[in-house]
């Protein structure tokens, strides 16, 4: 999904959207799994609204990403 968003984008914006959507650092299959769920989600959103922008997709991701671990950590 999200290679469909950085397909227009030049080479070097879409390497640091992939890796800002990385989950390999997650080590919990079910934490991973979860985050995953959630990034499909902001990605076909983004994709909804016709978002292609780089900095509103990197801020979507970063939002996302920062909201998810702080959600897990509440959590905790």
């Amino acid at each position: 999904m999200l290679l469909l968003i950085v397909q227009s984008l030049p080479r070097a914006d879409d390497k640091i959207l992939v890796q800002m959507s990385s989950a390999s650092d997650i080590k919990d299959k079910v934490l991973r799994d979860q985050y995953l769920v959630g990034l499909k989600q902001v990605i076909a959103d983004l994709r909804q609204k016709e978002v292609k922008e780089f900095e509103n997709v990197a801020q979507a991701l970063s939002v996302y990403r920062r909201q998810f671990f702080a959600d897990k950590e509440e959590a905790s």
